[in-house]
């Protein structure tokens, strides 16, 4: 993996162990303890609100301490934000025949090879959320192993609608890391926050 993807994971609080031979390996050796949180104020904006009047009192006398626990809370299994994303690295072998994805899943490869063109069409999901597009994945054959392209689908459009989300380490840059969530909740009565870019 690039440099630029070892740093934002350690950004993120997540820890790595690059040390594999192959784009699974490296994939799997990526380990988050928390949830990630998406860049987009609307993400979290009404999970904020509950967590300010919950803690009106702090907030209004000892902001600091304030903001500390709320970024505590953001960041610990206990924020459910449903647009929140849960790292993983779950294997999904539709097309390899043997293998127990393969004769669960009828996905038509035509389909799927409109979106993705790699060799062999070998995926791991490296991310679930409640919000839209539910799952995010890469493709194992990917020719960029050290920063391969992203992609998303949907449960209700399940691999046969296909959307490339950047490469990982664009993929990475979609989310706050704890000090620039800390920057964006200080301005949470300045208007000017709706305008926050994904």
């Amino acid at each position: 993996m690039n440099q630029s993807i070892r740093e934002r994971i350690t950004a993120l609080g997540g820890t790595f162990h690059f040390q594999g031979k192959t784009l699974q390996d490296n994939i799997q050796s990526i380990h988050f303890p928390v949830p990630l949180i998406i860049k987009d104020f609307y993400s979290f904006c009404d999970e904020l609100e509950k967590f300010k009047t919950t803690n009106k009192q702090l907030f209004e006398h000892h902001q600091a301490l304030f903001f500390k626990n709320a970024v505590q809370h953001f960041y610990s299994p206990a924020n459910t934000c449903y647009t929140n994303i849960r790292f993983e690295h779950t294997l999904f072998t539709p097309f390899t025949k043997g293998t127990k994805d393969y004769e669960e899943w009828d996905i038509e490869e035509a389909e799927v090879r409109v979106f993705i063109d790699d060799a062999v069409l070998e995926f791991m999901f490296i991310g679930n959320t409640d919000g839209f597009p539910n799952h995010y994945f890469i493709c194992l054959s990917d020719k960029s192993p050290h920063n391969p392209m992203v992609y998303s689908t949907d449960h209700e459009t399940y691999f046969w609608e296909i959307k490339k989300e950047g490469t990982l380490e664009e993929f990475f840059q979609k989310f706050l890391t704890p000090s620039e969530f800390l920057e964006v909740i200080k301005q949470v009565d300045n208007p000017n926050i709706y305008f926050l870019e994904k």
